[in-house]
């Protein structure tokens, strides 16, 4: 039973780093060494701030909430939360997060296949993400036990190659850069992975349920928390190799497309043959999370159209026929659409989430305190 939850928990940490290491996790953190070669420990220290510590405090948060999405927005009351869940779904998946994520893979194919077409890629894209969605409750355990370790094994040799080849580095990257320092607050912002931990957290909540069966609720809620550092920990180690990987190359990457970055650094370390091998990699990463975040677009549109009784196929196809059309304004232009959205949605959202923590752990210690007190 031990090793059972212990392999659980870490599937479950597995699936969310996999479902949040997409396009915007892979392009980032290498433009942010390339932008910022000097000072990029305070690029690196901004963008974990808002790519995964607060990200991280949105699945513990919602973990306590025992993975109810309903309950997370509940403070903004009815109209509130509806609004905001559109918004945030809308960007989630079929005009942002799930196009951007079709340009990025795109760069890895193009790698590989200079002649094919971005509409002819992205089409194929839909239909291979929409094949892996329709099933949805398979989701989480097919991303932890299949697509984890392959993502994980090839980026990590991807990492380790690239610095091996790379010139090192001589300059004092210590010194604090309050500019680099936001820049990296900002591209954390882009990443999308606060509200991609809201649901991230309840499919990963709802697979631990599950399979813990008859367990306790603080059991289960060591297990959700345990799976949400799982994922960070893996996060904060990817992004740290990946801007590592942008210093060491940026006299290189000036001028390359933000789609073209890593495929550009693999074909400089590791040579042509190898580019395949990583290109086909990128394209996993992105297309994973197209179909985390796909998924969670379309059971919310469902249920928003459930009176009309539009199934949850017809809503899947629609949307990614939109995310089709959407993915030919580029990742540049689907960033540019993003970011005053996401300026004023990501304030809301960190108070949202630091409400919770104050109310789910003052409840706890008065918990305890009326325990102790009864004694």
């Amino acid at each position: 039973m031990a090793k059972s939850n212990v392999g659980g928990t870490l599937l479950a940490g597995g699936a969310i780093f996999a479902m949040f290491f997409g396009a915007g996790n892979i392009v980032f953190p290498p433009i942010l060494g390339e932008a910022w070669p000097d000072t990029w420990v305070s690029a690196i220290s901004g963008f974990c701030l808002t790519g995964v510590l607060v990200p991280l405090l949105g699945l513990i948060a919602v973990v306590l909430l025992s993975g109810s999405v309903e309950a997370f927005f509940s403070p903004l009351g009815t109209v509130g939360a509806f609004l905001l869940q559109a918004a945030i779904m809308a960007i989630e998946g079929p005009f942002g997060i799930v196009p951007r994520c079709f340009n990025v893979a795109y760069g890895g194919c193009k790698a590989m296949f200079p002649s094919v077409s971005s509409w002819v890629f992205c089409g194929f894209s839909c239909i291979c993400v929409g094949a892996m969605t329709v099933k949805k409750e398979h989701i989480v355990p097919f991303i932890g036990k299949f697509l984890t370790p392959i993502k994980l094994g090839f980026l990590s040799l991807l990492v380790l190659f690239g610095l091996w080849q790379a010139t090192p580095s001589q300059e004092d990257t210590m010194r604090f850069s309050l500019e680099a320092f936001n820049a990296g607050i900002f591209a954390g912002y882009q990443t999308y992975d606060l509200p991609g931990a809201i649901y991230f957290s309840s499919m990963a909540m709802g697979f631990l349920t599950v399979l813990k069966k008859g367990q306790s609720k603080r059991t289960l809620l060591i297990k959700g928390i345990s799976a949400s550092c799982i994922s960070a920990l893996l996060l904060v180690a990817m992004y740290v190799a990946f801007i590592c990987l942008g210093v060491q190359y940026s006299a290189v990457l000036v001028g390359v497309a933000p789609e073209d970055v890593l495929p550009r650094i693999v074909d400089l370390s590791l040579g042509r043959f190898s580019t395949y091998v990583y290109s086909l990699v990128i394209m996993i990463a992105c297309l994973t999370t197209a179909v985390a975040a796909i998924s969670v677009w379309t059971t919310f549109v469902t249920k928003l159209l459930r009176p009309w009784k539009i199934s949850y196929e017809t809503v899947l196809i629609v949307s990614l026929g939109i995310a089709f059309i959407v993915s030919s304004l580029g990742f540049s232009g689907i960033v540019q659409f993003m970011q005053p959205i996401l300026q004023y949605m990501y304030p809301i959202l960190i108070g949202i989430t630091f409400v919770h923590l104050w109310r789910e752990i003052r409840g706890i210690y008065q918990r305890k305190r009326n325990s102790l007190l009864t004694r």
